[in-house]
């Protein structure tokens, strides 16, 4: 049994421009990449100790180890995974962690210089602004899957095949925007490590651009729909006046027709009255005895018809 997966080995053994050339010394283009450069160091330093005991014990089988700080129970699956240190926005193995980071730290200097501001607070990106546009940059070593044959332990006499991830020792930088997929700019054997930096850096340029753009164009788009939200809204009122003045013209209309019924029902009340006391004068005349108190009742009798009238009748006639 290999006393260490493959993996450790040392990757693909690819060489590139960054390993070819002599790195120029790792400088601090913003204050995060001081801390960046030591969170790196320091989960390196984690897994080269878990190397280390894990190799100690497949060689010593049931012995302790002598430092019993270090752990060696996920060596195989972080070797299994590719290697890989750092988080989403960085995300890099033990071969190429330096040299990505020298190059990080180029790549950041140049976007510093053309003046973007830098936010390490997103996980998943390095976010870059200016003027009010944003982009967002990862660097990432690419991994490769391998099947390799091994013996099922819950059937001894099978095998199976399992995928592992190596690294290929290739970097990558994306670049990306709102509105807008990746660019990926990959390290080359044919580019140098300046001009590496410079196709980042007009790669960052060119989305910078694109992001301006589409930002521009989306501030233009909410202010059209901005407008328009604008307009239905004075359309709306517009509508709801106008179903306001109906709904009050077809009110007036029912109360003035109530008006005109009451006038009507007045006026022919009052008729009705007044035929009424003429029929009573007619009888009397033919000798017809009155009830008690029949001439204070023909008098209110006379006035309630005259106001029933007066109230009824819109007209009123010019003396002459």
């Amino acid at each position: 049994m290999s006393k260490w997966p493959t993996s450790w080995s040392g990757g693909s053994g690819m060489q590139l421009a960054g390993d070819a050339l002599s790195l120029p010394r790792p400088r601090a283009s913003h204050p995060a990449m001081k801390e960046i450069r030591e969170q790196f160091e320091g989960f390196a330093a984690a897994a080269i100790a878990m190397k280390r005991r894990h190799e100690w014990e497949q060689a010593h089988p049931g012995k302790p180890y002598a430092n019993a700080d270090s752990r060696s129970y996920g060596c195989r699956r972080f070797a299994d995974e590719g290697e890989i240190i750092g988080w989403q926005a960085v995300r890099l193995t033990l071969d190429s962690y330096r040299r990505g980071l020298a190059l990080l730290d180029r790549v950041l200097a140049e976007t510093v210089t053309a003046g973007f501001s830098l936010s390490f607070d997103n996980p998943r990106w390095i976010v870059l602004t200016r003027d009010g546009s944003v982009v967002w940059l990862q660097l990432r070593e690419k991994v490769s899957g391998v099947f390799t044959e091994c013996v099922d332990r819950h059937k001894m006499k099978y095998t199976k095949r399992d995928r592992t991830m190596r690294p290929t020792g290739q970097l990558s930088f994306f670049i990306t925007q709102y509105g807008g997929g990746a660019n990926e700019v990959k390290e080359d054997s044919s580019v140098e490590f300046a001009d590496l930096v410079k196709r980042v850096s007009q790669t960052i340029e060119r989305r910078h651009a694109g992001g301006r753009a589409y930002a521009q164009a989306r501030l233009a788009s909410e202010a059209m729909a901005e407008l328009e939200r604008k307009e239905a809204v004075a359309r709306a009122e517009v509508e709801r006046l106008r179903q306001e003045e109906k709904a009050r013209v077809a009110t007036e209309a029912r109360r003035r027709r109530r008006e005109l019924f009451l006038d009507a029902a007045n006026w022919q009340q009052a008729q009705s009255i007044r035929l009424y006391l003429i029929e009573m004068d007619r009888r009397l005349a033919d000798g017809a005895v009155p009830m008690d108190g029949y001439d204070q009742w023909r008098k209110w009798a006379e006035t309630t018809a005259d106001a029933l009238a007066d109230a009824a009748i819109r007209t009123h006639l010019r003396e002459r």
